[in-house]
């Protein structure tokens, strides 16, 4: 088994608390106007017939569209991307759900408790996805664990040092950069391109459009 799947089955398995992050790159998407007189992020519309008028507040939505590069090597980096990222969402959402469903009762665990939850959630993990976790290349698992980070508010890094320690976390770290991953990099859309184009073909994944 290859060794950058443990550090994927770890990362997800390790998680004790959940923060929620809001993603604020915009870049690349297209927004409604909104009318700032009006709260709750309504927009005013108006609809004249003669001496009548007609007043209609409609919700504020984003449309969300496909890049398109016009360098053919671009746009096969970017259509490979979105394959990568429509083939590891699944893994990060059901990480990020489980997580949430587990941090208010960790919380109340002790430390031996917390290590045989997550041991059983690990074994679980292995048993539904661990052959689909094992075909996925390494380019595919340093997207899974920006996009679990993406999910949780938290680095890899971070969630490993949560409950096993901080040498544990520098041992994986130095474990990954074998493969070139980096655990302590974040999900960043605002200052990294290709985490603004995950953020991007996730929020159209959700919406149905991919």
């Amino acid at each position: 088994m290859k060794t950058w799947f443990f550090i994927i089955i770890f990362a997800i398995c390790t998680y004790q608390k959940v923060t929620s992050q809001e993603v604020k790159g915009k870049i690349g998407i297209t927004w409604t106007p909104v009318d700032t007189n009006k709260t709750g992020g309504e927009i005013k519309y108006y609809a004249y017939t003669e001496d009548s008028m007609l007043v209609k507040y409609l919700p504020q939505f984003e449309v969300l569209t496909l890049r398109t590069f016009t360098k053919k090597k671009d746009q096969r980096k970017y259509d490979r991307l979105i394959r990568h990222v429509k083939k590891v969402y699944p893994f990060a959402k059901l990480a990020g759900e489980r997580m949430k469903a587990y941090s208010m009762v960790m919380e109340s665990m002790s430390r031996k408790e917390r290590k045989n939850l997550v041991r059983s959630f690990e074994e679980e993990i292995k048993n539904t996805h661990g052959q689909d976790l094992k075909k996925l290349t390494p380019n595919q698992g340093r997207i899974l664990l920006k996009l679990i980070d993406r999910e949780t508010g938290n680095t890899p890094y971070q969630l490993i040092e949560d409950l096993r320690g901080s040498f544990a976390a520098i041992f994986w770290q130095i474990t990954a950069s074998f493969f070139d991953f980096d655990l302590k990099e974040g999900f960043d859309p605002q200052s990294r391109e290709e985490d603004l184009y995950i953020d991007e073909i996730c929020r159209m994944i959700d919406a149905g459009q991919l």
